[in-house]
């Protein structure tokens, strides 16, 4: 099974993959990092205009 079979079968709303080579260090760091800001921005709220 694949990563699309894998994430589907976990329900997961959305995902985030590559089909190049990275350093997992380094891929790491920018994910924690990625998820910090995205978790610390104001939430968009559908339908006020905003």
């Amino acid at each position: 099974m694949g990563i699309a079979g894998i994430v589907t079968q976990a329900e997961a709303r959305s995902t985030v993959a590559t089909l190049c080579c990275v350093d997992a260090n380094s891929t790491a760091l920018f994910m924690q990092e990625f998820y910090k800001i995205l978790n610390n921005r104001p939430a968009l709220k559908i339908g006020t205009g905003n």
